[in-house]
């Protein structure tokens, strides 16, 4: 059973590998996939409890934000159809065909995540990123107990999307987020302070 995971999880992290270089040189290609590709991992994201966060290859957590934040930030999907005659890969008949193809894919996309900003999902996903991306595991809560400047001076510094570091690769995913949706995302970060501020629970210096 071990193997098979380990064999699911390389897989898993080949395909979200894959997507996200579709997203970086193929967008306008890749558009018809974003919401069924953004969808799973979102799905994804909200499902996963403490032990599968300490259990789960950092690296495939990684990945998932990465190719979420590069989705929510990536120009094609937020203005929509754009001038997509001749994208590169597709093998068409005639100029008007390709357009009609491309643009009809970024609509597909452009419109999921324009239902995604609005929607009921978005807060439960800015909650989701934050109580299971942004919590500090053993190792970083004892780092940050032995040294709480140095600690979230080093975080600071690896603030970026491309950054290997779980943590600091959803928090640069939250702050796109805020960008486009800053009442909402507000909105969970406040009840979330709060709830902890009024939790007894050592566990909560996690968040």
């Amino acid at each position: 059973a071990r193997q098979w995971r380990a064999i699911v999880g390389k897989a898993a992290m080949l395909i979200n590998k894959c997507c996200i270089a579709a997203i970086d040189k193929h967008h306008r290609s890749f558009a018809p996939q974003v919401a069924s590709f953004t969808s799973v991992y979102m799905e994804t994201i909200m499902a996963l409890d403490y032990r599968a966060l300490q259990t789960l290859s950092q690296k495939r957590l990684v990945l998932m934000t990465r190719f979420l934040a590069k989705v929510f930030h990536n120009p094609t999907y937020k203005r929509g159809p754009a001038l997509v005659a001749g994208t590169q890969g597709m093998v068409l008949r005639t100029p008007s065909e390709a357009y009609a193809r491309a643009a009809e894919g970024i609509r597909k996309a452009h419109r999921y995540i324009a239902d995604f900003w609005e929607g009921p999902v978005f807060p439960q996903f800015v909650e989701a990123l934050i109580t299971r991306f942004l919590v500090l595991t053993d190792d970083e809560l004892r780092e940050w107990e032995a040294d709480p400047e140095g600690f979230f001076l080093v975080s600071n510094l690896e603030l970026d999307i491309e950054s290997e570091v779980r943590r600091c690769c959803a928090e640069a995913l939250l702050l796109f987020l805020m960008e486009r949706n800053i009442e909402a995302t507000s909105r969970v970060v406040l009840s979330l302070a709060s709830q902890a501020a009024q939790n007894q629970d050592p566990g909560a210096l996690r968040m």
